[in-house]
């Protein structure tokens, strides 16, 4: 969260190149949906890398 309506996340893609992407105007809602979503993914990467 760069500022209390805007958020940043940098992605690298498959070839190492970075992303960025930028999303403004957010209220309390989106931010709550973003922060829920961040969890589960790591939640699902955590588990990914477990059964491997």
């Amino acid at each position: 969260i760069v500022e209390k309506d805007t958020v940043v996340c940098g992605f690298q893609k498959e070839n190492m190149e970075w992303c960025l992407c930028v999303w403004r105007g957010w209220g309390y809602r989106e931010l709550e949906v973003f922060y829920r979503s961040y969890e589960e993914l790591g939640r699902l990467e955590s588990s990914m890398r477990r059964r491997r």
